[in-house]
């Protein structure tokens, strides 16, 4: 009777081993075995590991050291097996003209040949936080376990004393403890073969520690990415660490769970597709499937975030924000930017076209907007807030189509209505914000020449009729550095010399 087998398709050749957690730091501190950021694996999970005296850390060490030190393997994968990976898929870019991926895939593999070249040996995919967070700083000395565990010590069979290591750093413990310490086993499997998304997609089906969001599956579920590569290169440290100061992480929005990264990339996907993406269509613009928002609307929107983080940069006690309010903050630069355009979309919200004189204060009007349409009460009274709040059965409820109703989802629904209630607000505060020179409004662009000279009966700005043959300057009664604006009143066709002449200097105008 002959031997039936199956075999699966597309099988990871992993190969299991024992060594030791010292092993795995002594590794990693010579280099053998190195880290990729950020695709084969998730950034480190700092702040959820050192939060509260790094508690998670000092958790790890004590289980693993007293009993479970093969219950987590750490999973690596040959560097030599990632070089040839990317090399067949940038053959394959490069066939398909991929100009993006190709440059991207280019980096990484010289990243990985320089690793290699090294002495580098191995990726670690798996147990990143562990080693970096928990192994590296105990046998350095620099973090102790904080809770009791005895070790009877011996000399020649013969019981000497029980010693605590509790709160001992590890160069200050008995040699025979750190030497029993540093045997302590640890399972390690190296990946030898298989495709690059298959060793992604088995990384994250085991979900080591903290948990996968939806959207890390998606943003660390790729290798390489036109998208990533462009968050990473407007996502700067200085804007990381603000949000992590001043933005409250309650939400998806997590930083240590990519949120940032999400956030960028929701807002990019809206104002390029008119629509907030699902995280079908985030996967399908990471998998480089769908157009890609340009570098520059992601660069914007950086730019916008650093606006209100510049504004909100305190070195005292302060009350942290949503990401939300940042959202919104972003929502609404970037349609009074594009208030100019035609289409209904960017034009529905009634945003009139402004420019900005005084971006910190502009960024306090704002909040002082926020706080507005939040309130339960109408700024100078106590009467209901009627465009935000109903009372139902004796309570507040959020108003179906007000600012926040349109809070408690990211629907383009729920955009359109906080943004048409921000846009009333704003309208109802102009006059205001002009006196203060906070903003400018109409007529920020010059008016095109034929427009002036109509405009002015083909006078010149002495009075004088001018040459239609003569070449003329749009010259300011008013110079723009006096505060004079570009309204049809205050320009008139001018002679260049004369123009150059009185440049920030108002033009001294005959009365007759």
């Amino acid at each position: 009777m002959s031997e039936q087998l199956a075999v699966l398709k597309n099988e990871l050749k992993t190969v299991p081993g024992v060594k030791t957690l010292y092993w795995c730091y002594e590794q990693m501190k010579e280099g053998k075995i190195v880290t990729i950021p950020p695709f084969l694996q998730r950034q480190l999970q700092k702040r959820v590991w050192e939060m509260t005296g790094s508690t998670k850390s000092k958790q790890y060490l004590y289980s693993a050291f007293k009993a479970t030190s093969l219950f987590d393997p750490f999973i690596l994968v040959k560097l030599s097996l990632l070089i040839n990976l990317l090399e067949d898929e940038l053959k394959e870019w490069k066939s398909n003209k991929k100009t993006d991926l190709v440059n991207q895939g280019t980096m990484v593999l010289n990243d990985l040949k320089t690793k290699l070249s090294k002495g580098g040996e191995w990726a670690k995919i798996d147990g990143q936080s562990r080693s970096k967070l928990a192994l590296t700083p105990f046998f350095e000395s620099k973090q102790t376990i904080d809770e009791s565990m005895k070790y009877d010590l011996f000399d020649n069979d013969e019981y000497t004393e029980t010693f605590d290591i509790k709160g001992i750093p590890f160069n200050k413990m008995p040699l025979s403890v750190r030497n029993t310490l540093k045997r302590k086993p640890a399972i390690i499997i190296v990946i030898e073969d298989g495709t690059l998304d298959d060793i992604v997609k088995a990384l994250i089906s085991k979900q080591q520690g903290e948990k996968f969001t939806k959207f890390q599956e998606i943003y660390h579920g790729k290798y390489i990415s036109v998208l990533a590569n462009r968050l990473r290169t407007h996502i700067k440290k200085p804007i990381r660490d603000a949000y992590k100061k001043y933005v409250n992480q309650n939400d998806k929005y997590k930083e240590e769970q990519a949120g940032l990264e999400l956030l960028v990339t929701s807002l990019s996907s809206f104002f390029k597709y008119r629509d907030w993406p699902s995280y079908d269509k985030i996967k399908r613009i990471i998998d480089n499937s769908d157009d890609i928002p340009s570098e520059t609307l992601i660069e914007q929107i950086t730019g916008y975030m650093n606006e209100f983080f510049d504004y909100y940069k305190l070195d005292k006690d302060f009350n942290k924000f949503s990401s939300t309010v940042l959202k919104n903050w972003i929502l609404y630069r970037y349609m009074l930017d594009n208030a100019d355009k035609k289409e209904s979309f960017y034009s529905q919200y009634g945003f009139p076209e402004i420019k900005i004189s005084q971006k910190k204060s502009f960024v306090k009007d704002f909040i002082e907007i926020d706080k507005i349409l939040t309130s339960k009460v109408i700024e100078g009274s106590d009467d209901l807030n009627e465009d935000s709040w109903e009372i139902v059965g004796g309570k507040y409820n959020p108003k179906a189509g007000g600012y926040v109703a349109g809070n408690n989802n990211d629907k383009t629904e729920y955009i359109e209505w906080k943004l048409h209630a921000i846009a009333k607000v704003l309208n109802s505060r102009l006059n205001k914000l002009i006196t203060e020179n906070v903003i400018t409004v109409e007529n920020i662009e010059m008016p095109d020449m034929v427009d002036v000279e109509v405009y002015n009966g083909f006078k010149n700005i002495d009075g004088e009729v001018s040459d239609p043959r003569d070449k003329k300057h749009r010259g300011h009664k008013k110079s723009v550095k006096n505060k004079g604006s570009n309204k049809f009143e205050n320009i008139a066709p001018q002679k260049p010399q004369d123009n150059l002449e009185y440049n920030k200097r108002d033009v001294v105008l005959n009365d007759k």
